[in-house]
């Protein structure tokens, strides 16, 4: 697939944050497996045309705290993603989208921006960990999501007592994953981001997403928090707090000693919604560093 063919002409892949790429191991409490995660530094700025804005960087280049926490929570309660389907956007390294895999997701379709490094590294780390049942995509949030919906067009509810020859689109994913993806340079994206929610949550579907707020003195954490009042206003996602998580270490060279707040959070359309009742006690489980080693 041509890049042209799933982002806009004057999109662009920004310069590197970080000037060497990254690798762990993360280590699942529920079975003691371990995982090799690691990305891969984006070395240049592309264009498809002329017009080159490097002001909104991707930062696919590092493993951040929210990945963990989202990652911990999903193996702390694996039926959220049993039998189901899961879709994470923004999936960076993919962490979260292999801890859903290796709990039994029906299928997984892990995606990000469409460039060759990222989609590559992603790529990498699913097949270094032996994972199968996931999909890779390239997509751009706010883009045609039919790229994202063909990805589980061929599964079947055998539980529906709908005319199984109904239209593909209908369906859609049980479990939309969002990692750590809002910060001062996504903040204008907001809507193309719940655009792609909303075309792609099944109805009695959850969002799962991690937020850590980096306030600067052009974004504030009110306009992180716009992105869950919106999503109700707009589209009618009810919003529920699980917790706060502060036992994973910033990635910054400045911060490297300091403990972030992942702050977790679930979106859904109906309260009834049956993956609610998968969560038992929410945010019941302690995390810790300890998964994870260099």
């Amino acid at each position: 697939m041509e890049l042209a063919e799933v982002l806009p002409m004057d999109c662009i892949i920004p310069s590197p944050l970080f000037s060497e790429a990254r690798s762990f191991i993360y280590t699942l409490k529920s079975n003691g497996r371990k995982l090799h995660i690691f990305t891969r530094t984006i070395d240049r700025v592309t264009t498809l045309s002329e017009s080159i804005d490097s002001s909104h960087r991707l930062f696919a280049d590092n493993i951040w705290p929210g990945t963990y926490v989202l990652a911990d929570f999903l193996d702390s309660n694996p039926s959220i993603c049993r039998s189901r389907t899961v879709l994470e956007l923004g999936a960076g390294c993919s962490l979260p989208s292999l801890v859903s895999s290796i709990h039994g997701a029906i299928r997984t379709v892990a995606t990000d921006y469409p460039d060759d490094t990222i989609i590559g590294n992603i790529e990498d780390v699913v097949k270094t960990n032996g994972i199968e049942n996931v999909a890779i995509l390239p997509y751009a949030w706010g883009t045609n999501p039919s790229l994202l919906l063909d990805a589980i067009s061929d599964i079947s509810d055998d539980s529906s007592t709908t005319n199984k020859q109904q239209d593909w689109r209908q369906q859609k994913y049980d479990v939309i994953l969002l990692a750590e993806v809002l910060w001062k340079d996504t903040y204008p994206f907001h809507c193309d981001l719940l655009f792609t929610v909303q075309c792609c949550l099944s109805s009695t579907g959850i969002v799962l997403i991690t937020i850590v707020h980096r306030p600067t003195a052009t974004h504030s954490v009110e306009q992180d928090m716009e992105f869950l009042s919106r999503a109700k206003e707009q589209y009618g996602l009810q919003c529920r707090y699980l917790g706060l998580n502060h036992d994973y270490k910033d990635v910054f060279e400045d911060d490297r000693d300091k403990h972030c707040e992942v702050h977790l959070y679930v979106l859904f359309a109906h309260e009834d919604a049956c993956i609610l009742g998968s969560i038992d006690q929410w945010w019941r489980t302690t995390y810790s560093d300890e998964r994870v080693t260099g």
